[in-house]
């Protein structure tokens, strides 16, 4: 993330995002402290902390109280490099569990840089300068550009460490303690932080239910966080709820598939899971960041970053999961012509507004994929057992066409079933129109 600049003064290394939470009744109130903070930061030659997103939601609430109002906001700040100190990485304790291992969130490019972050990460938080004992929700992992020697520093004493370069600290530890307020004074209006949690093995689930019914999207391509999949994630039944103001029968069809692939997705939360757990090598921020969500019970509705990875690594597990049923094979026929097989059930994606697209193997090993487009078009055997990966169909189809799929050959069809119930549907539409 950083390039650094061999200044002994202030550097900027670039900016950092993060997602606050604030009640929309005290939206007023943060933004007049924002905006002071800003100020300091102006006279320090610091570019002010920006809201470049932000959005209202409501938060589950306590046994007999009123669901919370609030505004999502994605702060962008920048990040700063202090004197003769480099600020390479974060260290972040997870908040809703007793986990050994923090979250690092690594500025630097360089190799040891991340490999120094990591080494810290199943230690306690903790401060090499003032070296005070007492409970920490986070630090940072700074390195001498002159030496190499690196030092972890609490945020309150970045200024003092780096020895008078406050102005320089200020997007350091003034933000710091600006959203760690924050986030405090949320979490102490609603008794406690598990009311802002989601259980990891539900939340996977229903991330794996996402990632195969809407466009993949991560943090970084969203102009806000509502738009992103690991947001859509938490909240499935409102998210099916909200697709219904639009189409309602595409609701009412999401809200059975959710229900029948529910015990398909946990399955799938658990291999996930498995798979992360039988690593005996970790690499690098992003796997060790998914492996300390992956071992909790708990996952705090605040810990934007850490979700945003869970869902890129979910994403590559579902590609790999794909890509292991697809096997090799060879396109098969030609465009039109007409086929009688039996069909093995391999996989299944179901995509928003757009059916449910089959993947099927013949004895041979070769890949066909029914792209049902609508479910009201799709072929009668293949509603029935459409959540049901292993059965065989006896199919009628012709061959649409031959594509590629991470390298992978595979024939599209269409099935005679499908056919027969696009032609019925024209015929209801010319009949109802007199077309």
């Amino acid at each position: 993330m950083n390039t650094e600049i061999n200044t002994p003064a202030l550097a900027l290394a670039g900016t950092e995002t993060r997602t606050l939470y604030v009640e929309v009744d005290q939206l007023e109130a943060f933004k007049k402290q924002l905006d002071k903070l800003n100020e300091t930061a102006e006279v320090a030659g610091i570019p002010p902390i920006k809201i470049t997103a932000d959005h209202t939601t409501s938060l589950p609430a306590a046994p007999g109280e009123a669901a919370m109002l609030v505004a999502v906001l994605t702060l962008d700040y920048p990040v700063v490099e202090l004197g003769d100190w480099a600020v390479v990485g974060r260290l972040e304790a997870p908040k809703e569990s007793v986990a050994r291992k923090l979250f690092a969130f690594d500025y630097s490019k360089k190799e040891a840089d991340t490999v120094a972050l990591l080494a810290k990460t199943g230690h306690p938080l903790e401060c090499e300068h003032c070296r005070a004992n007492r409970r920490r929700v986070e630090s940072y992992l700074l390195r001498n550009r002159t030496t190499g020697e690196y030092k972890q520093v609490g945020s309150g004493c970045l200024d003092a460490f780096t020895g008078g370069s406050s102005g320089a600290a200020i997007s350091l530890a003034s933000l710091s303690k600006f959203v760690a307020k924050w986030n405090e004074k949320l979490l102490k209006s609603r008794r406690g932080t598990k009311l802002f949690a989601v259980d990891v093995r539900q939340y996977l689930a229903d991330l794996f239910f996402t990632l195969g019914s809407y466009e993949y999207r991560l943090l970084r391509d969203c102009s806000t966080e509502k738009m992103t999949t690991h947001y859509k994630a938490l909240d499935v039944p409102a998210l099916i709820a909200s697709l219904g103001c639009v189409d309602p029968a595409d609701a009412v069809r999401l809200n059975e598939i959710y229900a029948e692939d529910k015990e398909r997705n946990l399955a799938l939360a658990d291999a996930f899971r498995a798979a992360y757990a039988r690593k005996t090598i970790i690499e690098g921020t992003f796997e060790h960041n998914v492996n300390v969500v992956l071992r909790e019970d708990l996952i705090s509705l605040f810990r934007t970053r850490p979700l945003n990875v869970v869902c890129a690594a979910a994403h590559g597990f579902m590609l790999d999961q794909l890509r292991k049923v697809m096997g090799a094979g060879a396109h098969v026929g030609k465009r039109n012509q007409h086929f009688s097989k039996k069909l093995t059930v391999v996989a299944m994606q179901h995509q928003a507004h757009f059916g449910r697209d089959v993947y099927l193997k013949d004895s041979d090993g070769n890949v066909f994929v029914a792209e049902t487009n609508d479910m009201d078009c799709c072929d009668e055997s293949m509603i029935k057992h459409r959540a049901e990966v292993g059965t065989v169909l006896d199919l009628e189809f012709k061959i649409v066409g031959h594509r590629k799929l991470y390298s992978t050959a595979y024939t599209s069809i269409k099935t005679a079933g499908q056919a027969a119930a696009e032609a019925a549907a024209d015929a209801a539409i010319e009949a109802h129109y007199g077309v």
